[in-house]
């Protein structure tokens, strides 16, 4: 078995210790990227590892001869310097741009997982790290099986921090503007992640100069180097970037870092209103920083239009978004009247009571005399949960689909004083039809949402228009409050929480899947209790239990308290009072699945590992000679059993789904957890999500897992750390599912501005629906099976290797074409391609030399001859922005390749 990685491989052939006999003996052959010589160092903090693996038999009157072998289950990867792990290497800034930690040694892969990404934290002075590796049994309780591969050696350059930049602004619209990062220091590096901050200022009124601080909830993730900001009103906005490249930062546009110091100069944008400059609008003193002002407002207020081209459905609802102007305000109070100007045929809606805790009104709607144009005001004191918002339903007669609108909006305070008409914000306003799609066995759940997300305000409109959209879990959000007597929430959902209710026509085939969000909640709230007795009698915990009961609690609170993690071993009360929280939950709802909503863990395993020996609970609970590492993976394990311990009695048909990756993927299948990793940053980059995603498939397909429709379920967002469009929405879903997810939770409804947004997750779905077999049953594809491509920015695929029916999904994205001037002048330059090599697919080599193979593009349905293979080019023809799904099978399959419906939604030009 072969797993090498794209680029240059640092490789040194093993000799393995010398048998007594003649027989095989297993080598490893350890690689790396980047840092394979000084000539290819690593920059930052991320690189791949893999193994080649082979066999040598050596005989008394013959010469040794060497092939390619089975790799052993685990590799183990040790440092030869003495260096136990990279902490004194990795800064804490490098950790907030790649959201990761500093490994400690042995590091543990599985061959399986191809090219497996680790985090190392550099070196002092660039100095080079030696590693060797070494084929194990098992991750725990395992004997070593090779022996150590020779040494090779990470080089490191970490020039990238002394890199600086600085921020250019460019003006899009009256309180819009662009902002993007310029280098101007050399070593001249070529970022590949950008994160630009919101700044608040940190040191009280007065002081020269003034520094400021970073507001997480406001950072955006960039692969570009460039966002477009929007304000709403009059004010002064501090902004930064800190570009990246492969995970570590360079200098902080702000002249700081955003690891927790203070910055004295960021970016200021000064918001003017209408009437001029005012107290809102005043720098702070002796402010150091550059300054950006903006073309004025021509209102007080005005909504936050990121995305003034939109595409509306009949059933869809239209998203004016808000600003949070101050960041410590989480709701803040926004205008109360909204005033949109529309053609007459066109019928909007605020959300209702019956499936809204924020209904509107509409105050008037009248005819504008002399125009075919009406003018709708709504009014509401509280436009959505967050206030980030105003919701909109939108409808229009069938015959208008195709037609492109204007619609003027504005937002104001005082009823009797509307703005001028001029002071009006414009969006355009694509009109589809709705399109219909089946998903048969894929979990697509837009789940952070309510019953109000679609339709026209009643439940049976959002069930029927969430339906005809391929959508198959209907959400609620945190179902454990909605499930207590006396709570206030929407008719519709405190209706969806009992099963008898779910059995009406509407719902038709619909699962329920419901998020549960703190999960965990009442085990966390005992680290701010300080451990009592009388709390625990409370609790209902008998008289002879107490002193046990208060001994594990306080062991908890000095785990914390030393390790500021949470004790995991920690078996009491607290912890079994959520476990029956979430079972009572089951209980009740009896839902498909249920969203475990949690960050309260942390980094999870990657700290818990190491600081087990620090938890008192943990220790209790050793067995005899059990090393330290069995014992935090036990704890774990045991931890989550006891989650799910109930559901097999109150909720046989329930799956638990754990947001985030806290935990390996392994330990989620052994407890028949689905494991959602979140993409929130990652789903920014689309050079490298795929290969991210996939990385995810290929540890659940080394573990095994009984193949279902909760395999891999991502959660997607198309506003979380950053704005996307409805054209990079769709091509990140795509590439989701070639990564081999078998559905997706989406994350927020807030983020779906641009209905289309909603049309690329039903696109996407519809697409893959037809070969969801295949990517249920399938396994990843790693580097080595597409070894070439041209023009492609990123792919994934799936495999899935019948006897009769060898099959592999792909999805590629093309390249951006070169800025004009570096064009590829060839009179017929070739289109962007890459090469599936199927060399080791036994049935697929055969089926393939007896009749060829074929490539379905999916979005045409036009049918390709890719030859005999073993290695098949596959094209991407049509334009070049268009990302395309391509699924290969053998001509004697028969499979037939058909065109998709047209009421799907496409990005302009893609088709």
């Amino acid at each position: 078995m072969m797993l090498a990685v794209l680029g240059t491989l640092a490789t040194v052939l093993v000799a393995a210790t010398p048998s007594a006999q003649a027989g095989p003996t297993t080598q490893l052959v350890l690689a790396v990227s980047p840092g394979a010589s000084p000539q290819d160092p690593a920059y930052g903090t991320e690189v791949a590892v893999s193994v080649q693996c082979t066999t040598t038999t050596t005989a008394t009157d013959a010469a040794s001869n060497t092939a390619l072998a089975d790799c052993p289950p685990w590799v183990r990867v040790d440092r030869t310097d003495g260096v136990r792990d990279t902490t004194p290497f990795m800064r804490v800034v490098d950790q907030a741009v790649s959201f990761s930690s500093a490994p400690s040694y042995p590091l543990w892969f599985r061959p399986e997982w191809g090219p497996t990404p680790i985090n190392f934290g550099g070196a002092v002075d660039n100095k080079p790290i030696p590693l060797v590796a070494s084929g194990w049994s098992a991750r725990y309780n395992g004997t070593q099986v090779t022996a150590n591969s020779s040494e090779i050696t990470l080089y490191y350059n970490v020039s990238i921090e002394s890199t600086s930049f600085e921020l250019d602004v460019k003006d899009v619209s009256p309180g819009t503007v662009r902002l993007s990062v310029r280098q101007n220091t050399a070593p001249n590096h070529t970022y590949d992640r950008v994160r630009f901050d919101r700044f608040v200022q940190q040191t009280p009124p007065g002081t020269v100069p003034p520094f400021f601080k970073t507001s997480f909830s406001y950072h955006q993730e960039s692969s570009t180097g460039s966002v477009v900001l929007a304000f709403q009103q009059p004010g002064v906005y501090f902004y930064g970037a800190t570009p990246s490249f492969q995970g570590r930062a360079a200098q902080c546009t702000a002249g700081g870092e955003y690891d927790g110091r203070p910055s004295p100069k960021p970016l200021a944008i000064v918001v003017e209103g209408p009437t001029g400059p005012s107290n809102a609008t005043a720098l702070p003193k002796g402010f150091i920083g550059a300054v950006h002002r903006t073309l004025p407002l021509r209102s007080a207020h005005q909504f936050c239009l990121i995305h003034p081209n939109i595409t509306a459905f009949s059933g869809s609802k239209i998203l004016l978004r808000l600003c949070r102007p101050d960041p410590a305000q989480e709701i803040p109070k926004q205008p109360r009247f909204v005033s949109v100007i529309a053609p007459r045929w066109v019928t909007l809606a605020p959300e209702s009571s019956e499936t809204s805790s924020h209904p509107a009104a509409v105050n008037t709607s009248n005819p504008i005399p002399g125009t075919q144009l009406q003018r709708w005001i709504f009014e509401s004191s509280r436009w959505a949960t967050y206030n980030d918002y105003v919701p909109l339903y939108v409808a229009f007669p069938a015959a208008k689909a195709g037609l492109t609108v204007e619609l003027r909006v504005s937002i104001y305070d005082d009823w009797a004083s509307p703005p001028p008409g001029d002071a009006a914000q414009t969006l355009h306003v694509n009109f589809v039809v709705t399109p219909t799609v089946k998903v048969d066995r894929f979990f697509t759940s837009i789940t952070w949402a309510s019953g109000s997300l679609l339709g026209n305000g009643t439940a049976e409109s959002f069930l029927e228009t969430y339906g005809q959209l391929g959508f198959t879990a209907v959400p609620q959000v945190s179902v454990q409050a909605a499930v207590k007597p006396g709570s206030r929430v929407p008719p519709f959902e405190q209706q969806s929480l009992y099963p008898g209710n779910r059995t009406t026509a509407a719902w038709g085939e619909l699962g329920y899947a419901p998020e549960l969000s703190g999960f965990g909640g009442v085990f966390h709230s005992m680290l701010v209790t300080p451990p009592n007795a009388t709390v625990l009698a409370q609790m209902g915990v008998p008289a002879a239990d107490i002193p046990s009961e208060l001994l594990k609690w306080q062991r908890a609170v000095q785990f914390h308290n030393t390790t500021h993690q949470i004790d995991i071993a920690y078996d009491g009360v607290w912890f079994r009072s959520d476990v029956a929280e979430f079972c009572h939950v089951a209980n009740i709802t009896q839902a498909d699945l249920i969203h475990a909503d949690d960050e309260g863990w942390g980094q999870g395993w990657a700290t818990w590992q190491f600081s087990v020996a620090s938890s008192e609970n943990a220790l209790a609970r050793r067995l005899p000679n059990e090393p330290l590492s069995d014992l935090a993976w036990r704890m774990i394990r045991e931890m989550l059993m006891d989650w799910v311990g109930c559901l097999s009695t109150v909720a046989p048909q329930t799956f638990l789904a754990f947001y985030g990756t806290p935990f390996p993927m392994q330990m989620f299948v052994d407890t028949n957890i689905a494991g959602q990793p979140s993409t929130y940053g990652p789903i920014h980059y689309p050079k490298t999500y795929p290969q991210w995603l996939a990385g995810f498939r290929r540890h659940l397909d080394a573990a095994k897992p009984a193949k279902s429709w909760v395999t891999l379920l991502p959660w997607l967002t198309s506003c979380t750390y950053g704005q996307m469009t409805a054209e990079e929405t769709l091509v990140a879903t795509l590439q989701s599912f070639g990564a081999g997810a078998t559905g997706f939770s989406y994350f927020i409804d807030s983020c779906l501005d641009d209905p289309a947004k909603v049309l690329a997750l039903s696109t996407a779905s519809a697409l893959f629906s037809p070969y969801d077999v295949l990517l249920l049953e399938g396994a990843a594809l790693g580097p080595p099976q597409v070894p070439s491509s041209l023009g492609v920015l990123a792919w994934s695929g799936i495999k899935a290797l019948h006897e009769t029916e060898p099959s592999y999904v792909l999805v590629a994205t093309p390249s951006k074409p070169e800025p004009h001037g570096h064009r590829d002048h060839r009179m017929n330059p070739p289109p962007p391609h890459l090469v599936l090599d199927v060399t080791g697919d036994v049935a697929a080599t055969s089926l393939g030399s007896a009749g060829g193979f074929i490539a379905c593009h999916l979005a045409t349905g036009e049918t390709v001859d890719l030859g005999p293979g073993p290695t098949l080019l596959i094209s991407l023809p049509g334009p070049l922005a268009a990302t395309q799904a391509v699924v290969v099978t053998p001509k004697s399959a028969n499979r037939h390749c058909s065109a998709p419906s047209p009421s799907l939604w496409f990005p302009k030009g893609w088709q």
